[in-house]
């Protein structure tokens, strides 16, 4: 049952474009199986998608036919199966390739045999990489070259190849305690669970479905990236304060800064979507959250009546998320370099107008969850560059995956001047 839920999950994503992690929500709803079965299904989906490139490598080498001439069901089948054979250690490799023949027999029983045959080949031939360093890298780690090229001009290989590793590593489930209505340690009674170098933040140490425990329906817990949590400690709204999140669905720093700001003062939210304005209330009212009026708006339209009328303003612009990519594997396949240009016009846009919101003296951060210089510095650096009303009110910050056990954010804290 759980292969076949995988199947179902990576057909959606392979062929019909689905996100990820929408695709699994989706067919887990929908599936009778149990949790077990469910945990194995969506790790095996995650695991496949993340490792494609590698997969389609190998079977490249062990199938007589090309694998573009192989229907969607027999190649999909065949690439989970690769996946359970390298990568999971707690499958017996006999069960895989039987339950591979299996699955194969139901969706597409002309095609068992040769499913069979091409499993025991990869077995006997063991894993292939290319001899050339660049196109190993691209090919062990699962990433398309273009962002790889990226990544060894911003890091040089050494760094690099930790960077494409963390990428493929699991990450840490980790919560945001919400301090009016909780303290951490409380929390951290309730359930197994560290610290993390944020001090409201907890890491969990035997994660399960947030969703449906009393600490989050209660308010107690917000799911957040430690790095996301730093964005908001990084502006540090204080009581009081009237702030302004331009990018804000849906809402986990807005909430955040609610909490910073001891629910005193005023936050406008804005995002594009009305659903997404809907995702934020309903974040507000789940943690007791009444200073927040979030509204619909394109932030890369200038709202002359709200120019500088806010002590701080957050610019999460829209990005490539390159930063994320441990968590949302797709990622990696669905963005392409001819979007970076795009992105870079939105953001500096946004930047440029969110600007003018800006009160004489407050204080605007800028950031974005990817891992890219264009889309970072140098979108910060033409902005100062034209704006000599802001500087810089301290140095750049860039997480990393293999660094700080964040996801890849970049943080830009900026100042506009009294005069």
């Amino acid at each position: 049952m759980a292969r076949e839920l995988a199947l179902s999950i990576l057909t959606d994503v392979l062929q019909n474009d689905a996100y990820a992690d929408l695709a699994v929500k989706k067919a887990l709803e929908k599936s009778a199986c149990n949790r077990r079965d469910k945990a194995l299904a969506t790790s095996i989906a995650y695991g496949t998608i993340q490792h494609i490139r590698f997969i389609d490598y190998q079977l490249m080498y062990a199938s007589v036919r090309t694998i573009d001439t192989l229907s969607p069901k027999v190649l999909n089948i065949l690439r989970l199966s690769v996946y359970q054979l390298r990568f999971l250690d707690r499958i017996p490799m006999s069960a895989a390739v039987n339950e591979a023949v299996k699955l194969t027999k139901k969706y597409a029983f002309s095609g068992a045999s040769f499913v069979n045959a091409v499993l025991r080949r990869v077995l006997r031939t063991g894993w292939l990489l290319p001899e050339e360093e660049k196109d190993r890298l691209a090919i062990q780690y699962s990433y398309p070259d273009w962002l790889v090229k990226l990544w060894l001009s911003m890091f040089g290989h050494d760094e690099c190849e930790k960077l494409l590793e963390a990428g493929n590593a699991r990450p840490p489930l980790s919560v945001r305690v919400n301090q009016l209505k909780v303290f951490p340690e409380e929390v951290a009674c309730l359930c197994k669970a560290h610290e993390t170098a944020v001090e409201e933040g907890l890491y969990i140490d035997e994660p399960s479905n947030i969703a449906d425990t009393d600490m989050f329906r209660s308010g107690w817990i917000t799911v957040q990236d430690v790095g996301a949590q730093m964005a908001s400690l990084k502006l540090a709204p204080k009581p009081g304060e009237c702030v302004l999140d331009v990018c804000a669905a849906p809402g986990g720093k807005t909430t955040h800064m609610a909490e910073l700001m001891d629910n005193r003062g005023k936050i406008v939210a804005w995002d594009m979507h009305a659903h997404k304005i809907k995702l934020i209330e309903e974040n507000a009212k789940r943690l007791g959250i009444s200073i927040i009026e979030a509204a619909m708006h394109d932030s890369r339209i200038l709202d002359s009546a709200h120019c500088m009328q806010y002590d701080k303003v957050m610019v999460d612009a829209p990005c490539s998320g390159l930063g994320i990519i441990r968590k949302k594997p797709d990622i990696k396949w669905k963005r392409k370099p001819e979007d970076i240009d795009a992105l870079c016009a939105s953001q500096a846009q946004i930047l440029d107008v969110s600007a003018q919101y800006v009160k004489k003296g407050g204080m605007l951060l800028y950031c974005t969850c990817t891992i890219n210089s264009r889309e970072n510095e140098e979108i910060v650096n033409a902005f100062l560059k034209n704006h000599t009303e802001f500087s810089l009110a301290e140095p750049y910050t860039q997480l990393l995956p293999h660094m700080d056990n964040t996801d890849g954010f970049f943080f830009a804290k900026l100042r506009r001047k009294r005069v």
